[in-house]
């Protein structure tokens, strides 16, 4: 009866590592916050589930490393996850968004490029209603930046999401969520996205009013979190 999952490992690491995209409606088919890359010839998806060849050694050691709030993990490849998980909290690039929604989140109404990571934020936004992306209660960890023009204007905001290396050899990808809301955690977006797949930019088109007063949030499907570069033009 023990040959089943066996044979089964074999079948899948005949067919070699693929992504699988996560569908508008947030289904759960990879969490993807940490793909172990080479190392130890296997990744880990989702926790810890072990494909493309991973081996035991790798599910028992990536599969306890670093999980996120709401059950994410970092995952990793054979002898690499239990650094993984740590390594990638500590980050290179630190939070730059802020951690809420508020008058603190950086000015970004002038336009730019922003470095940013959802690592060292936390969960604060679960975001459903009226224009905004389905699959939002299953958010990650989250940040936040403020506009505020003083005349009308039309804004093209993109977030891609950076690869983190791994001292294993991995690295970890992010697939983020991306909307814009006068009150964060309302009901209702101005605009927002979740099309694309782990590794693939999110981009959105809005207008804000002279005067108004908005948020751009930078999340994660599915818990998945992340180093990400945000740019803002009009």
């Amino acid at each position: 009866m023990r040959r089943l999952p066996l044979c089964l490992a074999l079948a899948m690491s005949a067919c070699g590592s693929s992504t699988i995209r996560v569908s508008d409606a947030g289904t759960p088919n990879d969490a993807g916050t940490r793909d172990a890359g080479a190392s130890g010839g296997g990744t880990a998806q989702g926790g810890g589930t072990a494909q493309g060849g991973g081996t035991a050694g790798g599910m028992s050691a990536g599969g306890a490393a670093g999980g996120t709030s709401g059950g994410a993990a970092a995952g990793g490849s054979s002898g690499g996850g239990a650094a993984g998980g740590a390594a990638a909290d500590a980050g290179a690039i630190t939070l730059n968004g802020s951690d809420t929604c508020s008058t603190s989140a950086p000015d970004v109404t002038a336009g730019g490029t922003f470095l940013g990571s959802t690592f060292l934020a936390t969960d604060d936004y679960s975001v459903s209603g009226m224009g905004c992306p389905s699959g939002g209660a299953a958010s990650g960890r989250d940040v936040a930046y403020l506009l505020a023009p003083s005349v009308t204007r039309a804004y093209r905001v993109r977030v891609t999401p950076l690869e983190r290396p791994l001292g294993d050899g991995g690295v970890i990808r992010f697939d983020p969520m991306l909307y814009v809301q006068p009150v964060c955690g309302a009901g209702v977006c101005v605009a927002g996205t979740i099309f694309n797949g782990v590794g693939e930019p999110e981009e959105v088109t809005f207008t804000v009013n002279a005067g108004q007063t908005v948020y751009v949030v930078v999340d994660g499907e599915l818990a998945s979190r992340g180093d990400f570069e945000l740019d803002v033009s009009f």
